[in-house]
């Protein structure tokens, strides 16, 4: 009986146990993140840091439904105000331009990222993009999630999750 309870106690442990697995970038700000595979899976290898350039790494949901978080480190110093307006003026030119929708302040990596969020009607099914920026001494750090504009506040949570595992050194 004892056996038995302890091989339940131990499965249900083990099925608790998420499986990680690490991505670092070293080409601007040290950023790394630890993500579920389970849950989202990488669309490309992360390319070996080389000078001058950044790197960057987009997973999709495992499930069948889309949405995309891209991390990139960029080598390069940019203000608030200067990517603000690029990514602004990037949408102009855009087959496709999305809208913007509002701005806010997030909390990651014990930092405070500046948020932009768009909302795009003109694709096959409407889109939301959400782009995260910081500043940093060694360059700047971006992320961006994509996904249909219905879909997203479904997968808040496995979202969420990602996002709070990315670490900044």
């Amino acid at each position: 009986m004892r056996t038995t309870i302890f091989a339940i106690i131990l499965l249900t442990w083990l099925h608790g146990v998420t499986r990680a697995e690490t991505v670092e970038m070293t080409t601007g700000p040290d950023l790394s993140i630890n993500y579920d595979p389970a849950v989202w899976k990488p669309l490309s290898p992360l390319r070996g840091p080389e000078p001058g350039t950044f790197q960057s790494i987009t997973w999709a949901l495992q499930n069948t439904e889309w949405a995309q978080i891209t991390a990139a480190s960029h080598p390069e110093r940019k203000k608030e105000a200067e990517f603000k307006r690029e990514l602004l003026f990037t949408q102009k030119f855009r087959g496709d331009p999305a809208e913007f929708v509002r701005e806010w302040r997030a909390s990651l990596a014990g930092r405070d990222w500046l948020v932009l969020e768009f909302r795009n009607p003109n694709t096959r099914f409407p889109k939301s993009e959400i782009h995260y920026f910081l500043p940093t001494d060694d360059g700047h750090v971006t992320l961006f999630i994509i996904g249909g504009e219905a879909d997203l506040p479904k997968h808040s949570r496995a979202i969420d999750a990602f996002l709070r595992r990315i670490h900044l050194k």
